[in-house]
């Protein structure tokens, strides 16, 4: 199966191999989840339009978590910075003297 065509048609993004390999256990057990809650609509749930769907919504999912840990991790840097910055301005001027 192309999965990567078909999450393409379904979603509307291009994905890697890397990301498909990597969420597909995810994906079929979201999608076992579903059925067994929900029902296999008719067997409109077992195509593989469906898991395709299901597939392309967590790559998605996982891209925006990604971005948000890297937002994150850039202002905590800043304010770490801007702390360290006001901390060693803070500390009190002193001259060491060396005698000889």
């Amino acid at each position: 199966m192309d999965w990567k065509s078909l999450i393409q048609k379904q979603v509307g993004i291009e994905v890697t191999d890397e990301e498909v390999e990597e969420n597909m256990p995810y994906a079929k057990r979201k999608l076992s989840h579903i059925i067994s809650r929900e029902g296999d609509l008719n067997g409109e749930r077992n195509q593989p339009w469906y898991l395709a769907t299901l597939l392309g919504e967590i790559i998605n999912m996982e891209r925006f978590s990604q971005y948000c840990r890297q937002v994150s991790s850039r202002i905590m840097t800043e304010k770490m910075k801007e702390s360290t910055q006001h901390n060693i301005e803070m500390l009190p001027q002193t001259t060491i003297i060396v005698s000889q």
